[in-house]
């Protein structure tokens, strides 16, 4: 599906809960590709599945990799990326119910650092807290 998503709207990437779920860090099935894109938000449907692309501001129009699917490829949002794209996209997310409604999953593959060096780059204050609050949760467990 990432590369049907990609196919469709050309200066996209597979981010938020889509990425998350790939990259293991999610344990639940997500229903539909969720893509990012500096264009308009969109729902399509396809015969192969719901792909929802939500918009994004240029400035944080970066942090994804090119994937091989066989002799295609897809562009994904690295694990913190995808994390950031998630938080940053949807209102009040930066808090412990809401990480902890996530049931986040393998967190040592998460580096820290690069989640907190690509976090300054949103020029959000509340996204500056989320390394400190995964960190706080990953050492709750």
């Amino acid at each position: 599906m990432p590369v049907v998503a990609c196919s469709i709207k050309p200066g996209s990437y597979v981010s938020l809960q889509s990425a998350l779920s790939q990259h293991g860090l999610i344990p639940e099935y997500v229903p539909e590709t969720v893509s990012v894109t500096t264009g308009r938000p969109q729902l399509i449907h396809t015969p192969f599945g719901r792909i929802r692309y939500r918009h994004l501001k240029h400035e944080a129009f970066w942090g994804y990799e090119e994937t091989a699917y066989g002799s295609q490829t897809a562009f994904i949002a690295r694990p913190e990326k995808a994390l950031l794209d998630l938080f940053y996209l949807t209102p009040g997310s930066v808090d412990r119910p809401y990480v902890r409604e996530l049931r986040l999953q393998n967190l040592e593959h998460l580096r820290l650092d690069v989640l907190a060096r690509m976090a300054e780059h949103y020029r959000s204050r509340r996204l500056t807290h989320l390394p400190a609050l995964l960190r706080e949760i990953m050492e709750m467990e």
